[in-house]
């Protein structure tokens, strides 16, 4: 399965959106540069909105999936 960035690049107010090709996103982490657990959040779809704006800028790695199928994608915010 694969998840996509809806956007790589976050909107003005620090959005992106994910999206599963065909299942669901199950839990979603987003780990700052230095490894560290910032934000956890559950989803039930296969689409999901991801709010990087209550972080400062910086780049942060967003992991999506189920344990079988983890993605990890890259953000600059």
């Amino acid at each position: 399965d694969r998840v996509f960035v809806g956007s790589w690049q976050p909107s003005s107010n620090g959005e992106v959106f994910l999206k599963s090709a065909s299942t669901d996103l199950g839990e979603i982490k987003v780990f700052d540069a230095r490894g560290k657990l910032v934000k956890r959040i559950e989803s039930n779809g296969s689409e999901q909105q991801v709010k990087l704006g209550v972080f400062s800028a910086g780049v942060y790695f967003v992991e999506a999936g189920s344990n079988q199928s983890n993605r990890v994608k890259l953000i600059i915010y």
